[in-house]
């Protein structure tokens, strides 16, 4: 396992392991002129911090449906990154053991199982 070091923080890589239902990414060949600046903040919630804990999946996917439930219209709320990342591990096998996860994983544990709000079990 190789790990990515920034503000002297090592952090687990775990390359997902791929999938036969995969579908290979084909560019389409029309091209079109894109806007100079897109602003997508207003949809964002503010940026977090992993601190030590290799659980960048489970707050990439905390993200991702914040924005999601945003850009629906719908008021959004955070997904427990904590819980996310811990469900992640054990579908995995991997629990209590902070190993990362893969971003395949965060996907199928939301789509089989869902996740509890933020307010339900914080991060720390």
């Amino acid at each position: 396992m190789t790990g990515v070091s920034v503000l002297n923080r090592k952090y687990p890589v775990k390359r997902d392991l791929g999938d036969p239902r995969d579908l290979i990414y084909k560019p389409r060949r029309t091209i079109f002129e894109l806007p100079q600046l897109i602003d997508l903040s207003s949809l964002l919630p503010t940026a977090w911090d992993q601190l030590q804990e290799g659980s960048c999946t489970a707050h990439g996917w905390a993200g991702a449906m914040w924005y999601e439930m945003a850009k629906q219209g719908l008021l959004p709320f955070l997904l427990s990154r904590q819980g996310l990342y811990g469900m992640e591990r054990t579908f995995e096998g991997d629990f209590p053991t902070d190993s990362g996860a893969q971003v395949r994983t965060g996907a199928t544990v939301l789509n089989t199982q869902g996740c509890v709000p933020e307010s339900d079990w914080t991060y720390d």
